[in-house]
C-alpha cells in the first residue's frame, strides 16, 4: 500500500470552488490536505496576509510531501488582489518575495514537491461595486480588440473614455503580473517548481492577453518545458486539477475519457474563453497526465448558438432552445459537463437530463462558471474518484462521490439556474446591488437563500436518491446548509453530508 499522501495547499482565495471543493476532492482521493488558517486568506476585497502566508509555508510540517500553491495568493493576497495595481509604496520586487520563499524552501527541503498555479490577468477589471460595471464594459471592449497590445493598451483605454487613473492602474497590474509569470517559468527551469499551471482567466479569442501568452509560450518552448508548464483557459478549477494531478501521480494511476459533444461541437469557443472546447479539454487532461480515448464516457453539452452568461440574464428558464439527441443515448455511468452557458446550468437541458438519467448514478456532473471551470472541475473529480476507488473502502468512496455530485447539482443547477434569479429579483425590489451587499442585505438574502435552496435541495434528494447510486451504495439521507460566502450573489457555499447504505 502506498504511503498516505500529505499535501499543503495555499488556495487562490477562500471561495468554495477554490477551498471547499479542493478539500472535498482530497477526501475522495484519501489525501490529508492542510490549508492555512482562514484569517490569513482574506475574503472578498480584503486581501490575504502575504507575509503571514509565507511564514506558514516556510514552516510546513516535515511530513508534508507536496505543496500546491497559488502564486496569486502567495504574492498578492488572492485573485481579486492580483487584478489591482501595485499598492502605493509597494516596492517593485515585493511580490517576488513569495517566489524567493519557494526557492529557499526547495533548497532546504529538496524532497518536497512544489506545484504552482498562476492566473494570467483577465481582459477586464473586477466588478465589486455597481459603478464598476461601466468601467468593466469599456475595458473589456478595448482589451479584446486585435490591435490591443501591452504597449498600446493604456492609450487605447484613454481614447475610449476610461479615466486615466483606472487605465494606468490596469496597465501596471498587467506588467507586474507578467513579471511574476516570467519568474515562475524560470522557477520550473531551475527545478524549484515541479509543475506550473498558467491559467488564462476570463478573456476572448483576441486581445492584449494573447501577446502575454505568446511571450510566455516562447519562453516555455525555448526552455523545453512543455511537459512541465501549461498555459490554458480557466482559473478557479486550477487548485482542483493540481490536487488531482498530485494524487494520480502519487498512486501511479491514470485517467482516460471518451468525449462526445453536443450540437455546437468540439470547435465551439465559449464565452469568456480564447480556445475551443476541445483544446481546453485536451489541455486539462494534459495536467492530469490523462488522454482522450477509451475511458469514461463524457458528454459535453454545447449548443450551436453562441453561449451567454446566466448571471447577467438573471432569470429562470432556458436561455436557448435546443436539445441534443445524444442525451437519449446516455447511460447513468456517463459524466456530464454542461458548457452551454456561463455561470450555471442550462435549465432545459438539465431538466431533460433528470427525466432520463438517475443523476446520482452519474460518474460526474459539472456546470459552473466558465466552460473551462466546468471541464476542469469535472476531470479533477473523475481523477480523484479513480484514486479513491483504489485507496478508500467502497462505502467511503461512494459517500465522498455522492457528496460531490449533490454539491454540484445544488450549486450549479439548483442555485445558479433556479434560486439565484429569485434572490436577484428580491434584491432589485429592495434597491440592493447584487455586486455589493451590505450586512443587512446579506443577512436577509442569506435567510431567503437558506429557505429557497433547502426546499429545492430536499425535493431534488427525495426525488432522485432512490433512482441511482454507486458501487452498490445509495444515499439514504442528506443534510445541507447553504450560505453566501461573499457579500454578493455570484456563488453559494453548500455544506452537504450524506449517509449511504
Amino acid at each position: 500500500m502506498a504511503r498516505p499522501l500529505r499535501i499543503a495547499y495555499v488556495p487562490l482565495d477562500d471561495r468554495p470552488v477554490n477551498l471547499d471543493a479542493v478539500l472535498q476532492l482530497g477526501r475522495l482521493a484519501g489525501a490529508e490536505v492542510a490549508v492555512p488558517p482562514a484569517e490569513l486568506l482574506g475574503s472578498f476585497t480584503r486581501p490575504g496576509d502575504t507575509a503571514a502566508l509565507q511564514g506558514w509555508v516556510a514552516n510546513l510540517p516535515a511530513e508534508v510531501q507536496q505543496l500546491i500553491v497559488s502564486l496569486d495568493m502567495l504574492c498578492y493576497g488572492g485573485l481579486l488582489a492580483s487584478r489591482k495595481a501595485p499598492a502605493a509604496g509597494e516596492e517593485p520586487g515585493q511580490p517576488q518575495s513569495g517566489l524567493e520563499l519557494l526557492r529557499e524552501l526547495k533548497k532546504a527541503r529538496p524532497r518536497l514537491t512544489i506545484t504552482a498555479l498562476s492566473v494570467l490577468l483577465r481582459s477586464s477589471i473586477s466588478v465589486v461595486r455597481e459603478r464598476d460595471f461601466e468601467d468593466w464594459t469599456r475595458i473589456q471592449e478595448v482589451a479584446t480588440r486585435p490591435d490591443a497590445t501591452p504597449q498600446t493598451i493604456e492609450p487605447m483605454l484613454l481614447s475610449a473614455g476610461v479615466e486615466r487613473e483606472i487605465a494606468s492602474a490596469y496597465g501596471r497590474a498587467r506588467q507586474r503580473n507578467l513579471s511574476i509569470h516570467r519568474a515562475a517559468v524560470e522557477l520550473v527551469e531551475k527545478g524549484t517548481l515541479d509543475y506550473l499551471l498558467l491559467c488564462q482567466e476570463d478573456a476572448a479569442p483576441e486581445g492584449v492577453h494573447r501577446h502575454e501568452q505568446a511571450e510566455l509560450a516562447e519562453r516555455i518552448a525555448e526552455s523545453e518545458l512543455g511537459g512541465r508548464v501549461s498555459v490554458q483557459p480557466g482559473a478557479d478549477e486550477g487548485g482542483m486539477l493540481l490536487l488531482a494531478r498530485v494524487a494520480l501521480r502519487h498512486h501511479g494511476l491514470g485517467l482516460a475519457v471518451q468525449p462526445r459533444f453536443g450540437p455546437g461541437g468540439p470547435g465551439a469557443v465559449p464565452i469568456y474563453e480564447d480556445a475551443t472546447l476541445y483544446d481546453s479539454l485536451r489541455a486539462k487532461l494534459s495536467v492530469l497526465g490523462g488522454r482522450s480515448g477509451f475511458g469514461v464516457h463524457l458528454y459535453v453539452h454545447v449548443l450551436e448558438e453562441a453561449s451567454d452568461d446566466l448571471f447577467l440574464l438573471q432569470r429562470e428558464g432556458a436561455p436557448f432552445e435546443g436539445f441534443s439527441a445524444g442525451l437519449q443515448r446516455m447511460g447513468a455511468d456517463w459524466a456530464v459537463a454542461d458548457a452551454s452557458v456561463a455561470n450555471g446550468a442550462d435549465p432545459q437541458f438539465v431538466g431533460q437530463l433528470l427525466e432520463q438519467v438517475a443523476p446520482l448514478g452519474l460518474s460526474s456532473f459539472s456546470a459552473w462558471n466558465t466552460a473551462s471551470n466546468t471541464l476542469g472541475g469535472l476531470l479533477a473529480h473523475l481523477a480523484a474518484r479513480e484514486v479513491g476507488r483504489n485507496v478508500l473502502s467502497p462505502k467511503d468512496a461512494a459517500r465522498e462521490h455522492l457528496v460531490w455530485l449533490l454539491t454540484r447539482f445544488a450549486d450549479d443547477y439548483l442555485y445558479q439556474s433556479l434560486v439565484r434569479g429569485r434572490l436577484a429579483r428580491a434584491a432589485a425590489e429592495r434597491g440592493w446591488s447584487v455586486f455589493e451587499l451590505d450586512a443587512g442585505a446579506s443577512s436577509e438574502l442569506d435567510a431567503l437563500l437558506s429557505t429557497e435552496l433547502t426546499r429545492e435541495f430536499q425535493a431534488f434528494f427525495e426525488r432522485h436518491s432512490r433512482r441511482g447510486g454507486v458501487a452498490g451504495f445509495r444515499a439514504t439521507a442528506a443534510r445541507a446548509r447553504f450560505s453566501l460566502p461573499w457579500p454578493r450573489l455570484f456563488e453559494v457555499r453548500a455544506r452537504i453530508a450524506v449517509d449511504v447504505a
